[in-house]
């Protein structure tokens, strides 16, 4: 945090500057008189006429706005509300991080999340991708509100990007389901039909068995909090004829959730896009 200057001290180039764009992200509308009264108080900024030409030249460079009713009357200045000034902004900020953090606090950030969302739903259009449904939009919301890393990716990735992102995640998941579908051919199903069978009960149809182990593996490689270990261990554990923790996956009653998760991979897949790639928390 920068402290309070004395007589005679200097500021950082563009301290300036940037404490104006952070008093103006409070609001919608901040008065010359309050901009004046902020950094006096606040950084014993006082030279009024050098003020009014950072607000000029933040006027010049599009990043601010100004709002006049005239001679006589306050003038009222705001930032800028478009993805295009917002993307300046940040590039201007970003080797603070303090002021940066500050900023996507603020009342302008906040109301500039529904817009990045919608920016970024269009650059997945460009680039032929799925559409965010509802759930992956609160996700990208929750990110955007808290991490710089999101902040960055949104703005800055292109369609091209995203494509190669994507279909790069998409062949990784096909690789992996092929090496699956080799280790779960290894499996003996017969013993794994009598483990899961219910003591004097009837036996579990192991072609219904063999499909939800396939279904219960591709929801382990959806799955990068589970991950590909964890599927080793399943396969290695069903083989040994052990019930283990993963009773669960193959119970009936779970045969609406596990089609759910794992017969769309689509959405499964974007999830995982988003969260390897913006998911990064500050």
């Amino acid at each position: 945090m920068v402290q309070k200057r004395g007589q005679g001290q200097r500021y950082p180039p563009g301290f300036t500057k940037n404490q104006i764009l952070l008093k103006l992200c409070e609001k919608d509308g901040t008065s010359t008189s309050e901009i004046f009264d902020f950094l006096r108080d606040e950084y014993n900024i006082r030279e009024q006429k050098n003020i009014r030409i950072h607000l000029e030249r933040l006027e010049k460079q599009k990043l601010i706005k100004k709002e006049s009713a005239g001679s006589g009357h306050l003038d009222y200045w705001s930032v800028v509300s478009d993805i295009k000034t917002l993307k300046e902004f940040v590039e201007r900020l970003k080797s603070d991080h303090d002021l940066l953090h500050a900023v996507m606090r603020s009342w302008y950030y906040l109301g500039m999340i529904s817009l990045m969302c919608d920016h970024f739903q269009s650059v997945l259009k460009d680039a032929g991708l799925p559409e965010m449904n509802g759930t992956e939009i609160k996700f990208l919301e929750l990110n955007l509100k808290c991490s710089e890393s999101c902040l960055s990716f949104v703005l800055n990735k292109t369609s091209s990007e995203c494509k190669k992102s994507f279909r790069d995640m998409v062949d990784e998941f096909e690789r992996a389901k092929k090496e699956c579908r080799h280790l779960v051919g290894k499996i003996d199903h017969n013993k794994v039909a009598k483990t899961f069978s219910s003591p004097g009960g009837s036996q579990i149809n192991k072609k219904m068995l063999k499909n939800k182990i396939l279904m219960c593996a591709d929801g382990f490689l959806l799955d990068f909090a589970i991950g590909v270990p964890s599927l080793i261990e399943f396969i290695n554990r069903l083989s040994a004829g052990d019930r283990c923790n993963y009773a669960f996956w193959l119970n009936p009653n779970d045969e609406d959730w596990l089609r759910e998760r794992i017969i769309e991979p689509r959405i499964s897949i974007l999830e995982n896009f988003f969260t390897t790639q913006i998911s990064v928390p500050i």
